[in-house]
């Protein structure tokens, strides 16, 4: 029930992002949103966003391991308590997603931005950006359902057996991922070192 109430929260805070930045989208109108979706301003967007999706993911991943314990020992323990919570992890991690609509770069996306802003409605912008928003994360949560559902037992009676072992596989992964944005968009993107997603013109 847990496991099904985080992804909930988490979808809530991934549609909620989009609807926000989709009212804002629609707010610019046809005209205005051209200058917006122009190639270079949308390249600095996707270099910003994920760069600092990146760093966020790293710290993330170094305070899971407890690299950084000491100092969160100066914040309050109610704080930490709640920071620690599935519920707030979930919240958090839905914010972090639905952020990935500001930065995406690609050509389609950049249309789909023109046909949100089409008709000058903030609410029919924010309604399109929501649909895009689940269409976005619907094939991760049907996956997420499909394995919590049905082995729940068995999940949770592999990760008794095996104390710490889901926690440190998931800040694993917020290592990755957080490197790979950090070098991609941050690094490579600066020094032209690979950047093969332009040189395979998929940001065009």
């Amino acid at each position: 029930r847990l496991a099904i109430k985080a992804i909930g929260v988490f979808s809530l805070f991934v549609l909620l992002i989009c609807f926000i930045y989709g009212m804002y989208v629609g707010s610019l109108g046809p005209e205005r949103v051209d200058a917006f979706n122009v190639r270079e301003t949308r390249l600095f967007q996707a270099q910003v966003t994920f760069t600092l999706l990146g760093i966020v993911l790293l710290l993330w991943g170094a305070i899971s391991f407890g690299f950084l314990d000491g100092m969160l020992r100066r914040l309050p323990p109610k704080m930490l308590r709640l920071a620690a919570s599935p519920l707030a992890k979930a919240s958090f991690m839905g914010i972090l997603v639905g952020l990935f609509a500001i930065g995406r770069p690609f050509p389609v996306f950049r249309h789909f931005l023109t046909y949100a802003a089409a008709a000058e409605s903030p609410l029919y912008g924010g309604a399109v950006m929501v649909l895009q928003g689940v269409g976005q994360i619907l094939v991760m949560v049907l996956l997420f359902l499909a394995l919590i559902v049905p082995f729940s037992r068995r999940l949770t009676n592999w990760s008794a057996r095996h104390p710490g072992r889901l926690e440190q596989f998931s800040s694993a992964m917020l290592v990755a991922g957080g490197a790979y944005f950090v070098f991609y968009w941050g690094i490579a993107f600066a020094y032209n070192v690979g950047n093969w997603g332009f040189k395979l013109n998929w940001y065009s």
